[in-house]
């Protein structure tokens, strides 16, 4: 089995899932009926996929735990203009995975962060980039 074969499974059932929708806002905003900030509720899929990426994570790749640092480090920045298919082209397999981690671990600062990157398909071209690298 390929190095990464756990998470590039993902790559056709992400391409084809919704990914997940915004809850709407509810509440008015008053003591009596507080407004609840909007929220994503993710697909069951992208919820697997979240999971099984922490799983392969603590098992094969620790060194994503420090994500801040090597994205830092290398300066890449989470965002759609950064993360074009010409530069994800140029990433090795330790900066997909952090690029992955990141994403993820944004989305519980700024929610949505992880539906941008399904909905443009940054997520699955950080997949595909994987599968390329497992293919070397």
């Amino acid at each position: 089995m390929k190095k990464y074969g756990e998470l590039t499974r993902y790559i056709s059932i992400l391409e084809t899932d919704d990914g997940g929708r915004w809850a709407p806002v509810q509440g008015k905003g008053t003591k009596a009926e507080p407004m609840q900030l909007p929220f994503v509720t993710y697909s069951a899929a992208v919820y697997q996929f979240i999971k099984d990426f922490y799983f392969f994570e603590k098992a094969k790749a620790p060194y994503v735990h420090q994500y801040n640092q090597l994205l830092d480090s290398q300066g890449i920045k989470l965002n759609s203009e950064f993360l074009t298919i010409e530069r994800i082209g140029t990433f090795d397999d330790e900066t997909v995975m952090t690029v992955i981690m990141g994403i993820i671990r944004n989305d519980r600062f700024a929610e949505g962060t992880l539906r941008h990157f399904l909905k443009n398909g940054v997520m699955v071209l950080l997949l595909k980039r994987l599968a390329a690298l497992d293919e070397e």
